[in-house]
């Protein structure tokens, strides 16, 4: 009984979070994230993927907006802020 009022609640938890309908999420790294982002413990292989996860979600995000006008009106500011 427990187990189907979470997954009630992780399901209608996604439906409202903008970021995790968009591309592929997979349900089961967002909740070790969500447990992660509660202060719940985790295992360790389970925190290293989930880091690996998040990096991964975060190369397929579009930069927001101020990011691409940015480059767009200084393309090499990039470059020389890395030292390039």
């Amino acid at each position: 009984m427990n187990n189907k009022s979470e997954s009630n609640n992780t399901a209608s938890a996604d439906t409202c979070r903008p970021s995790l309908t968009t591309g592929s999420a997979d349900p089961y790294m967002e909740e070790i994230c969500d447990k992660i982002r509660h202060g719940e413990p985790v295992g360790f292989m389970d925190a290293l993927a989930a880091i690996e996860y998040q990096r991964q979600r975060k190369l397929q995000e579009p930069p927001p907006f101020w990011k691409r006008a940015i480059r767009f009106f200084l393309p090499n500011s990039q470059d020389q802020a890395r030292g390039e």
